[in-house]
């Protein structure tokens, strides 16, 4: 018995009367990914989950999906005992996530599934392939449930961990492109990462595929070089078939990308049609090229889609213009089955025409379409350099040059060709003249070159004329200012060659104003960074010179307020000492507080700024701030309302921080306020705190004089103050609003301000609700109770009671 139903594909469970599993078969075992040993005589319900009224068993998977097996129960004998049949058999999730696997593991790229924590539940053949060529994981099983900083050494292992926290946090696909070393060869791929939601919108899984575009990467190489190599006119003229020769050397590479049995590249001219084969690899048999020489192409044929793309060899024999079957021996005898045939064109010139072969459908790359549009990129850029090399070398034939000459002018890739004679008198010049200097033809031919350049390179360009005199050709450029068509000047470097036995001189330039703009803009950068550095310096040496003896001022102060308080120190009563002492103390925290800020806005600069991140309820933090000012602030008969949506938002912050940023922000209100004596209404500071799209929004809102709206684009500026030297009512160094942007921002925040003259002025910061792991217990040394940060930041406004 237990034989044929370890035989049977459905899953079997048997339970006893009491419910305890007696027996399991093979394929139960397999289906709850757990062995007979490990469950047997344990009671079902203490196993398993159930659910729809015990209709179906709850398992997870291997990946940590759940799956639901529906069940049926028989009653029935078993080893002579009545026993209760459980028979499992698979809902679709199984059939259709199998599925998913075999489709997965058949696409032509890497592709990969994760959890949100980062550990793997699925990857596809083609990642394990990859995965033993760079390491010792080369199973399946070394790699699922596991996380990249697990598998990989640590620097690319956080770089994959950076990059999926963004996708989660970011609820949005990146993509980027990456290298590999496998085997011997440099590997480019792109890659991609999106998430997969659960109902609710939120980011379940996280899928990644990485493409292997190492040869288009290798394309761009070869384009770049034979760039390179077409940079000189002289090049194209030495080897005109330059182009092609590219393109021969990579065919080989360009069929196997293409997974194909054949490639062919026939080139076109306007004029004579369809001239032949340049490229053509792999058919043992190829047509007779006299068929289709001479065919011309019209605009009409590139637009009709039925003559291009893919097709079936059936196809491709009526696939013509006058609809009559073509007989296709070259292919049918090469046992093809399949043509895919491009245009190729350049800037809406024709140049040719791309074609290849499969044996069935299976060879056909499922990403081909990407690829074929940048292979036809790189082929047209590559024949219409070809074609621009046969253009130039007849231009050259057919005004008879000589070898002397065709060097000169080979050798400069070149804006403005002129032909000038001993004397310096213009006699010919090509449209450069026109196109970069503005000049038509019969203004610059007959004109004398000493009227065209600058009079600052006069000197140096008669040195440079008389060099060339002397040593015929000149390969050390020469750049100087030359007037153009409307007066301006252009830097143009030039390139001459003198001929002798024509008392002729020919001139190539090329205009080099940009690069200069450029070169004299980085000089200027450099200087006003220098000039930047020396400044931020300047202050944080004066700031620190400043503070010992601000410090020393305020310890004496507290040192005879101490003294006269106990009798130690005796004085004329009506001298009003008390009075003096607080002034001191007064203009010393005044001082302190823009030493502080001056400090902080150079270490900031600098980069040297600490943040000591904690994890607070930003609700009581920002309370306890407001409550401690509230005294000062009523005494100037100013109403102070705190108000908040929520009672706790535990949050990352730097308490520290939050603290130095309100207080700056009340002390402006309150200056904002009793600068003008004359508001005839109750004045009232709001400070109200709200909750919205995973950020808390803290305003602090006044019913002030307000800031005029032209200043308001100023108002974070460093330095920048709302009013003048002259007239402002209000102390202040115009660095406390800077500082307070800059503490936002680096809280990962934002600050903004609304205005109205007259009316008020509210203030709003947001901070992002996110937590920190680590706790960081540091504290600011430099001042070290709450009542003295109080008597700092409002030490503009009134004086100290």
């Amino acid at each position: 018995m237990r034989k044929v139903l370890e035989n049977l594909h459905q899953g079997i469970c048997i339970l006893d009367k009491s419910n305890r599993i007696k027996f399991i078969n093979e394929a139960f075992s397999k289906q709850v990914h757990l062995a007979q040993e490990n469950i047997r005589q344990r009671k079902i319900d203490e196993t398993f989950k159930f659910a729809d009224d015990g209709k179906c068993l709850v398992i997870k998977d291997k990946y940590g999906c759940v799956e639901h097996l529906s069940i049926k129960y028989i009653d029935e004998f078993f080893e002579g005992e009545q026993a209760k049949y459980m028979i499992i058999e698979e809902c679709g999730y199984k059939q259709e996530r199998d599925l998913f696997e075999a489709y997965f593991n058949r696409l032509p790229f890497l592709g990969g599934i994760k959890d949100i924590e980062g550990r793997y539940l699925f990857i596809n053949d083609q990642c394990i392939e990859v995965s033993k060529s760079l390491s010792d994981v080369d199973t399946r099983e070394k790699i699922l449930g596991k996380t990249d900083l697990e598998l990989w050494n640590t620097q690319y292992g956080l770089q994959l961990k950076e990059k999926d926290e963004r996708v989660i946090h970011n609820k949005q696909p990146i993509t980027y492109d990456e290298e590999a070393i496998i085997g011997r060869e440099r590997v480019h791929f792109h890659v991609n990462k999106n998430y997969i939601p659960d109902v609710e919108d939120n980011v379940k899984y996280l899928i990644g595929t990485k493409v292997d575009r190492s040869y288009e990467y290798k394309m761009e190489k070869q384009l770049k070089k034979s760039y390179e190599q077409m940079s000189t006119l002289k090049s194209i003229l030495n080897d005109a078939n330059n182009a092609l020769v590219v393109l021969d050397n990579v065919k080989e590479e360009m069929m196997q990308q293409l997974n194909a049995e054949y490639i062919s590249i026939l080139t076109y001219d306007q004029k004579q049609g369809i001239i032949g084969s340049r490229i053509k690899c792999g058919l043992k048999k190829w047509r007779n090229e006299d068929i289709f020489k001479g065919v011309k192409i019209t605009w009409n044929d590139i637009l009709e889609k039925r003559f291009w793309g893919i097709k079936h060899i059936d196809d491709v024999e009526y696939n013509n213009k006058y609809k009559v079957r073509e007989e296709r021996v070259d292919l049918r005898e090469s046992g093809l089955a399949y043509e895919a045939v491009y245009p190729l064109v350049y800037q809406d010139e024709i140049l040719g025409v791309l074609s290849f072969g499969y044996k069935d459908a299976m060879h056909i790359p499922k990403d081909l379409g990407n690829f074929i549009e940048v292979l036809i990129r790189h082929i047209s850029i590559l024949l219409k350099n070809a074609s621009l090399a046969e253009t130039i070398q007849n231009v050259l034939r057919e005004n008879n040059l000589t070898k002397e000459e065709m060097d000169c002018i080979l050798n400069n890739a070149v804006d403005i060709i002129g032909i000038i004679n001993l004397n310096g008198q213009v006699k010919k010049v090509n449209k450069g003249y026109s196109e970069v200097l503005g000049w038509k033809e019969n203004e610059i031919i007959g004109a004398y070159y000493d009227k065209l350049v600058h009079p600052e390179d006069m000197v140096l360009f008669y040195k440079w004329v008389a060099r060339c005199h002397a040593h015929q050709y000149m390969t050390e450029p020469f750049t100087c200012r030359i007037q153009c068509g409307d007066g301006a000047y252009k830097w143009i470097q030039w390139k001459a060659k003198i001929l002798e036995e024509n008392d002729l001189i020919i001139a190539m330039g090329r205009d080099v104003t940009h690069e200069r703009q450029l070169e004299e803009a980085k000089l200027e950068y450099e200087k006003a960074l220098q000039m930047e550095t020396l400044k931020n310096e300047f202050f944080a040496n004066l700031s620190h010179e400043f503070k010992t003896p601000i410090n020393i001022v305020l310890s004496m102060m507290q040192l005879m307020g101490k003294n006269i308080e106990d009798g130690s120190i005796q004085y004329n009563k009506d001298t009003n000492l008390d009075k003096h002492i607080k002034i001191v103390k007064q203009n010393a925290y005044r001082l302190l507080r823009l030493v502080n800020n001056l400090i902080d806005m150079t270490r900031i600069d600098a980069g040297y700024y600490k943040m000591n991140f904690e994890n607070h309820n930003i609700i009581s933090v920002i309370e306890e701030i407001t409550m401690s000012v509230a005294d000062y602030i009523e005494e100037k008969g100013i109403s102070l309302i705190f108000d908040t949506e929520e009672e706790e938002i535990i949050l990352a912050c730097d308490p520290d921080k939050i603290e130095r940023i309100m207080l700056n922000l009340l002390s402006n209100a309150v200056k904002a306020m009793t600068s003008n004596k004359h508001l005839e209404r109750e004045l009232e500071i709001e400070v109200y705190i709200a909750v919205k799209n995973e950020n808390v929004y803290v305003s602090v809102k006044d019913n002030g004089i307000g800031i005029p709206q032209e200043k308001l684009q100023d108002i974070f500026t460093r330095f920048v103050q709302v009013e003048d030297n002259i007239t402002r009512k209000t102390e202040g160094s115009g660095i406390g609003l800077a500082l307070v942007k800059s503490l936002v921002e680096m809280h990962g925040g934002q600050i903004d301000v609304e205005s109205e003259e007259g009316i008020g002025t509210s203030f709003c910061l947001s901070l992002p609700i996110k937590r920190v792991v680590e706790v960081n217990d540091t504290v600011d040394p430099t001042i070290s109770n709450k009542i003295e940060k109080c008597v700092i930041e409002f030490s503009d406004v009134y004086s100290i009671h």
